[in-house]
């Protein structure tokens, strides 16, 4: 039986755009007959257990190594280089005991690691370029010259980690055209770059009819006579999660739902105690299963000004959701317009509350705009996303 190997710095039960790929990337190969490894660190920052050092789950051969988390306060400069240990000798084992036809890295160094480990046929598929992704006005702002230095120094520290899994990689893979501008700003030498579609799961991903929509926003405590919307995400400056708090403030007809958390949180329930918002805004917190979040929505807000593509669009999508994003400019780098056209969304051209409150107040005004852009989405999903082609594309490719 060929193998493949998954490899990146997380995985079920942890949740997000990067590990939920991973896991439906890891199904569809064991759908079409592969054995699936799967390499990560033991990083749970979804409940306080410790995670397995090795379990299976659904087919899936999962390998954990040491974070070294435990570790006392005075060795935790040395916590990066352990780390780094482990993974080459779960890399190492998985090269001698599977010998995998291909290695799908989604982080730098578990990029870097595998090719110093003797992999073969490294695709290092990017979430993101930390260069542009990473920079000082999409992450949070540090209080105190120390954090702002550490910021820094972290900034230049996974640059050049990247930078050699750019070089050290036999391929790189990319989800958008901005993306692949990005990389190719940052090549030294030529490298194979292939553009390709990410998946969905339209199967779970799916829209309900009107009652059980209904009587699902009662369960969770949403209001009946306010539209709903929603953003999936983390909590940090690249989301723009405070333009739709700002919105909020002249929208007495909806509620927004934040699912997600990050070191943002505290500014945004300061915002939302400062507009006295607290009856239309619902934090739900992070979600292992956001899918009932999607079902009860009546529109996804995509507010970011940074997003290399945006996994959480294409489960709204799937969910029948008219999409309501910030048009692409020099203050707005993402994929959305890639994915959507003006006809398939709706997008706010100017980056400010105000405009974005009057794109959402003038789309639910008409029900004929809503009702061709809820058929739209869904198709869309159904047709364009899927993960077992984007699965046979890595191994062609």
């Amino acid at each position: 039986m060929k193998s493949v190997l998954i490899t990146s710095n997380a995985y079920f039960p942890n949740i997000g755009g990067i590990e939920n790929s991973l896991r439906y990337l890891a199904l569809s190969y064991v759908s079409q007959g592969y054995h699936v490894d799967v390499v990560v660190s033991d990083v749970n920052s979804v409940t306080a257990c410790s995670l397995a050092k090795y379990e299976s789950l659904d087919g899936v051969h999962i390998h954990r190594y040491s974070s070294f988390s435990h570790l006392p306060l005075y060795l935790r400069p040395v916590r990066g280089l352990l780390s780094f240990f482990a993974m080459w000798q779960a890399y190492r084992k998985i090269k001698h005991s599977s010998s995998p036809v291909i290695t799908i890295s989604r982080f730098h160094s578990t990029t870097v690691m595998a090719k110093i480990a003797g992999l073969k046929s490294v695709t290092y598929l990017l979430p993101g370029v930390v260069k542009f992704q990473n920079t000082a006005k999409n992450l949070s702002k540090q209080s105190g010259f120390l954090g702002r230095v550490k910021q820094k120094i972290q900034w230049y520290l996974h640059t050049w980690i990247q930078q050699r899994a750019f070089n050290q990689a036999d391929k790189l893979a990319v989800f958008s055209h901005n993306m692949q501008q990005q990389v190719n700003a940052c090549l030294t030498h030529e490298k194979p770059l292939a553009l390709l579609k990410p998946g969905v799961d339209t199967s779970r991903f799916c829209p309900l009819d009107g009652p059980a929509k209904s009587a699902l926003k009662a369960e969770l405590g949403l209001p009946l006579d306010k539209h709903v919307l929603l953003i999936v995400g983390r909590f940090v400056s690249a989301k723009g999660i405070v333009f739709a708090l700002e919105a909020m403030r002249s929208l007495p007809g909806f509620h927004l739902v934040l699912v997600g958390g990050g070191e943002e949180e505290g500014l945004y329930q300061l915002k939302v105690s400062e507009y006295s918002l607290e009856s239309s805004v619902t934090f739900a917190g992070v979600q292992q299963n956001p899918l009932a979040y999607y079902q009860s929505a009546d529109a996804f807000l995509m507010t970011s000004v940074y997003e290399p593509l945006g996994q959480t669009i294409l489960e709204a999508l799937a969910c029948a959701l008219p999409v309501v994003a910030f048009q692409k400019s020099p203050d707005v780098i993402t994929a959305t317009n890639e994915l959507l056209s003006a006809d398939e969304a709706v997008f706010v051209h100017k980056l400010c509350a105000t405009e974005l409150a009057e794109q959402l107040k003038g789309l639910f005004a008409s029900p004929q705009r809503m009702n061709e852009l809820q058929l739209s989405s869904r198709q869309l999903a159904i047709k364009n996303f899927s993960w077992d082609v984007l699965a046979k594309h890595l191994l062609d490719d």
